[in-house]
Formats: C-alpha cells, sequence, structure tokens
C-alpha cells in the first residue's frame, strides 16, 4: 500500500499549522508599565529554554553561558560619572526608553553508575551550578536596575523507559540574592546608598522535573523548574527579597524530517512563570536544519525562532563531547513597556558525558 500520499496530506497540515501559528505569533498585547524584574525574569528564562533545546537527555562535565546586550558596557562606563544632578539628568535622557543585561551561567557535573530497575535505564549525576544576570532600564525618566545570583547543588536522575518515555528529575538545595533599585534624576546624582546584599540570602529545597514522549519522528515534553519543597533560609529583612519562589512550567515539541545526512526540524513550545509573565509572553515558534556524520554525533545546525519580541538565529558546531553555540537575538518588536527592545548575543559551550 502507497503511503506517500497520507504523508504528503500530513506534511501539508503540519504546514499549514505552522503558518497559522505565524500569523499568531505576534498578538495585540495592552500596554504595560515598565518592570525591571519581571523583564529580567523574562528574558532569562528565555533563554534558559533555549539552551534547554539542546540537551538531549543526557547530563555533562561542563556548561557554560554568556550572554550579553552590546550596548552595556557604554552604559556602565558612563554610570560611573554621574556626580551631580545636570550628569544624572543627561544620563537619564540619553538612555530613556531603552534596556541593557547581562548574565552568566556556569555549570559542572559528575556521573554516576548507570542502573536499572523495574525496565527503566536511570542514570545518576551530581550537579554543581552558578548564574548571575543583570537588567537595566530606563522608562519615563527613572532608573530601573536588578541583579539577580544564585547557585544550585543537586542530584540529577536520568530515565528512559522503552525508548519512548524520557526525563529526569532533579532535588537540589539551591541559595539566591537579588538587588533592586529604582532612581529618579536626584536620587541617582546621590548615588545608590548602602546596599546590604548578604541579608538578602535566600535558600530552599526543590525539584525539577521533565517527561517527554518521543517517536521516530517527533517529540513532546512537559518540563517544571525551580519547584518549592521546603524553604530553607529566609532573608534577614523580610520583603527585601524580589524574586519570590514561584516555578516556571513549559510545553515543547518538534517534528523533524531526515534525508540521508540532512536533517529538517519544526519545533515550538511556550512557558510561564506566574506572577512574571504569561504563556503568550513566550510562545516560540521555528525550524532547524543540520547536517550530521559519524551517527550524528558530529555535525552543524543552523536555527531560527521566532518569539514575540525577537528574531532568534543560532549556529551550532557539533562534536564528539560538547556542542558550541553562538546565538544573536535581533529585535522583531520596537518597544515592550515603554522601553526599545535590545539585540543580545549569547554563546554556550557544553561537554557531555
Amino acid at each position: 500500500m502507497d503511503k506517500t500520499p497520507g504523508l504528503n496530506r500530513r506534511s501539508q497540515r503540519l504546514l499549514a499549522v505552522f503558518l497559522i501559528s505565524l500569523i499568531g505569533l505576534n498578538p495585540f498585547q495592552s500596554a504595560k508599565s515598565y518592570d525591571v524584574l519581571k523583564r529580567f525574569s523574562l528574558i532569562n528564562d528565555r533563554m534558559k529554554t533555549y539552551r534547554s533545546l539542546d540537551v538531549y537527555n543526557k547530563g555533562f562535565y561542563y556548561d557554560l553561558n554568556l550572554s550579553l546586550n552590546t550596548t552595556l558596557m557604554n552604559l556602565v562606563s558612563e554610570v560611573k560619572g554621574v556626580n551631580s544632578n545636570a550628569e544624572a539628568l543627561t544620563f537619564i535622557q540619553n538612555n530613556n526608553g531603552t534596556e541593557q543585561g547581562f548574565s552568566a551561567y556556569t555549570g559542572t557535573g559528575l556521573k554516576l553508575a548507570k542502573f536499572k530497575l523495574f525496565r527503566v535505564r536511570f542514570t545518576p549525576i551530581l550537579q554543581f551550578d552558578g548564574s548571575v544576570g543583570t537588567n537595566m532600564g530606563f522608562s519615563d525618566m527613572i532608573f530601573y536596575f536588578y541583579n539577580f545570583g544564585d547557585s544550585y547543588l543537586a542530584s540529577k536522575l536520568l530515565f528512559r523507559y522503552k525508548k519512548r518515555f524520557v526525563g529526569h528529575l532533579r532535588l537540589y538545595t539551591n541559595f539566591r540574592t537579588d538587588l533592586k533599585i529604582i532612581k529618579g534624576v536626584s536620587e541617582l546624582a546621590n548615588g545608590v546608598g548602602n546596599v546590604d546584599i548578604g541579608g538578602n540570602l535566600h535558600g530552599n529545597l526543590g525539584l525539577d522535573f521533565e517527561m517527554g514522549y518521543r517517536r521516530r519522528r517527533w517529540k513532546l515534553l512537559y518540563r517544571i523548574e525551580d519547584f518549592q519543597l521546603m524553604e530553607l533560609m529566609a532573608s534577614k529583612k523580610p520583603g527585601t527579597f524580589s524574586y519570590g519562589n514561584k516555578p516556571m512550567m513549559g510545553f515543547h515539541g518538534y517534528y523533524k524530517w531526515k534525508y540521508k545526512k540532512l536533517g529538517i526540524k519544526a519545533l515550538s513550545g511556550t512557558h510561564q512563570r506566574s506572577g512574571h509573565y504569561t504563556w503568550s509572553d513566550t510562545f516560540y515558534l521555528g525550524g532547524e536544519l543540520g547536517l550530521d556524520a559519524f551517527k550524528g554525533k558530529l555535525g552543524m545546525t543552523t536555527r531560527f525562532i521566532m518569539d514575540p519580541e525577537h528574531w532568534n538565529i543560532a549556529f551550532k558546531l557539533k562534536g564528539f563531547i560538547g556542542h558550541f553555540d553562538y546565538l544573536i537575538k535581533t529585535p522583531k518588536k520596537s518597544t515592550i513597556s515603554g522601553v526599545k527592545v535590545s539585540a543580545f548575543h549569547s554563546m554556550s559551550l557544553r561537554l557531555f558525558f
């Protein structure tokens, strides 16, 4: 029986869904006032989600990511020279309606002996990772600054059942601190004042969970991160820890075609963190073109993804033990919450087990 017509109809339906989603990717959104913490959370979680697209249910010896807005260093130099009201006014006027950011992440892992239980294959991994990020914005002649740092000590358990169900469970302790500053012209000229970051330290016992179902051509998965089980340490100054403890939830799926060494993949997904941003703020849609050798262990990939704010273009080199990625985020929208959407550059290096 010839299955080609059915395959063509299925491909046409997928293409129709792709085009309809593309039309709806830029929804009409009501204007919102600028919130530097929520903007940081949205941008940071987007970066984490894009990095997770390259993780194939395996652990890593080393993981490094750097993301930077190219105008950030100029801004840092400018703010150091603000010593008077006149200089503060000029500084805010020159940058009003803009936003800059930076983030860095690094992690290490140690794989333990694999085992099998009830027909499920498990791979335990010990992990230590940490990150730091900053977001700065200027809206309505006010300077907004937010800085966030965290560290994790975790035990991660990868699992696979019948090659169809894959995922992981990660139990961790983490410690977080953040700093939120909002200054007008006269306040900025007087400096930021005394900042006690140590009194803002917050610790939790929590877990991350991911479950995916895959077939030869497609995969669907659900993930939840930063789910709090128990508070280990509270901030010494109540109300100063702004980030909170809301988990991030997300869905992702893809469908792939392969011809010899050439692979094409259509992908889509969304995520949300309650109180920070909604599902509609993060919906992404894209495609991937890759060329592989040695059963996928060596090759290169180009990825193009659209989200409500950016065109995301990524280039990846695949080696036998790791990946190197370069991502550029070019603004798709002109402004969000009264500030100009910025371009970002991001680089990642992963060394897998």
